[in-house]
Formats: C-alpha cells, structure tokens, sequence
C-alpha cells in the first residue's frame, strides 16, 4: 500500500511527529501527502527574525534580515549591504549546510522577508516554542487576523532606526492563550504593552529591561512569578500589594521580582515595603525578612538602583 492511500487519520498522526524539513518532499508527491503535511500540527522551535544594517553604511541604504529556525536559515541582503551588488539575494541555509542564492529583482527587501515569514508560522497548523525579533513592526506588516502562536516572545536591540515603525507593534498579534514568557532587552524606544495588558495576565515570566507603561495596575494583574522591570511606573504602594500578595499565596521558591530604578536613592524606604506585614524582621535599614510558610523566607532588599523580592528556602 502506498503511504498517501493510507486514512487520512493515520496519515496526520505520521505527519504530526515529522519537522517542517522532513514534510517538504512529501508535499510533491500528491495531493494527499500535501494535504496530511500542510493540515497535521507542525511544533517548530525558536524563530528568529532579525534586521541587520550595514555599520559602515553612512546612507543607510544597506540591510539584511535574517530569518532563522531549527533548521534552516534565509537571509535577505539589500543592494549595497556589505557589497556593490545592485540586486537582492536570498541565502538559504539547511541544517544539512546545503545552501542556494536566488537573486530577486524590483521587490522590496522587506515584502520578500514578510512574505517567507507569513509562510511559515502563520498557518493555523503552526506553533513555535519561541518568537525572537528586534524588527519594527510597520503598519499592515501583517493582517489584522494573523496571529503567532508562539510561547516565548523575545525583543532584542534594533540596529539602525530606518523604518517608522514600533517594535511592540508586533503583540496584538501574538496569541495570549499560547504565551508564557515575554522578555524585552533594551530596544532604543519605549515599550507599550498598552491595549495588551489583559494578554499578560496568563504569563510565567516577563522581563522588561527598559522604559516601559507598565504600572501598579498591571504588575498587580500578573500571575507570574518571575518579573523584572525597568523604569516602568511602579510605586512602594504597588511593591508592597504583591509582596503581602505572596507572602499571603506562600509562592515557591525561586519566585523574585526586580525593579530597576533611577533616581531620587530613597524612593523605596524598606519599612513602606513591607507595611502591614506580619513576623516581619528587619536585619539592616535596607532588607527585610518575611517566614512564609515553614520552610520559606521571603527577601526584600533595596540598593541605590532596584527593589528585589525573592523566595528563598529557609
């Protein structure tokens, strides 16, 4: 018996345990094979996809963006980046370090790129277990329906800023259902989690190492139990909220929350982080320990540059 005469239960359960790489041959082989590859769940790793601006570049006229998975790797190279060429190439790069170059004429870097990108993890078949970028998002870079099912949504530095978009343009279209960690590391702009605020309530981890809008309100909705901010509008009130919060929900060990501040030093005294708090005892002007549950003790310390709540067995 042929594989595509196979039920197509059968089939979606083989094509359900093979890579997006393993699925590419049988989609050739007939309609039904195409079918049982394009339809079965396909669970791809990290995806990155990164802008690079050619540093000797004066006019900016140079840049590459680079698609990446487990498996293979696409770069799209502008004319003029790192080179005299006047056309666009695209590198494709297999984990069998087999490669190909196509050169593309009268296309927009950035419209190729999306249009690779679109392909590959926005079917509704697809998931990725991590989403990195540092591109900015433009308007109608996607359709308003297109949504990343991914669980990691990564932001690292941007190069260059040569388009007029955002980078937290990106999470209206992530799937808040599917996405448990966020982590944001010094982009060059201010980050909005505005109008995102209710996809964070599901989190485990969010690290936001730059300005951001978050406030009180939102550190207060959050779940997680591993959180880091940096300069967001979060007040000794909000801190001392969450810490009764998890002295009161005993949390596990390792929960910890850092905010990192500027100044004026002072504007987290130790005594209004742990107000109203019992069998509190205060070791130094700057930290405090808190028993939480018998084998527990909660840590809140502060230094000239952060507030630091953390779980620690006693």
């Amino acid at each position: 018996m042929r594989l595509d005469q196979l039920a197509p239960e059968i089939l979606h359960e083989i094509f359900s345990n093979l890579s997006y790489r393993e699925r590419l041959p049988a989609k050739l082989c007939s309609k039904a094979l195409n079918a049982a590859a394009t339809g079965a769940p396909l669970a791809l790793g990290k995806v990155s996809f990164m802008e690079y601006f050619d540093e000797f570049d004066e006019a900016n006229q140079g840049v590459s963006i680079v698609l990446r998975t487990d498996e293979f790797e696409m770069n799209f190279n502008s004319p003029g980046y790192k080179s005299k060429d006047t056309l666009m190439d695209v590198y494709i790069q297999n984990a069998r370090r087999r490669h190909n170059t196509e050169t593309i004429e009268n296309q927009e870097i950035r419209d190729v790129a999306r249009k690779y990108l679109r392909k590959l993890i926005l079917p509704t078949n697809v998931s990725c277990d991590s989403f990195e970028t540092n591109y900015r998002y433009t308007a109608n870079f996607l359709e308003n329906s297109e949504i990343i099912k991914t669980k990691k949504f990564r932001v690292l530095k941007s190069g260059k800023p040569q388009n007029a978009g955002f980078i937290h343009g990106w999470l209206p279209h992530l799937k808040p259902s599917n996405l448990r960690d966020i982590a944001v590391y010094k982009s060059d702009e201010d980050f909005s989690f505005v109008g995102f605020e209710n996809g964070l309530s599901s989190l485990n981890t969010l690290h936001v190492l730059q300005r951001s809008s978050l406030n009180d309100n939102v550190l207060l909705s959050l779940k997680a139990l591993d959180i880091e901010m940096e300069q967001a509008e979060i007040t000794a009130n909000g801190i001392n909220t969450l810490i009764q919060r998890w002295t009161g929900q005993s949390v596990p060990r390792g929960s910890r929350f850092v905010y990192y501040y500027v100044a004026p030093t002072g504007r987290f005294p130790i005594q209004q982080l742990v107000q109203n708090i019992h069998n509190v005892s205060l070791w130094t002007e700057n930290k405090a320990f808190i028993p939480i549950g018998s084998d527990r003790i909660l840590i809140v310390y502060v230094d000239s540059k952060a507030v630091h709540v953390e779980c620690f067995k006693k």
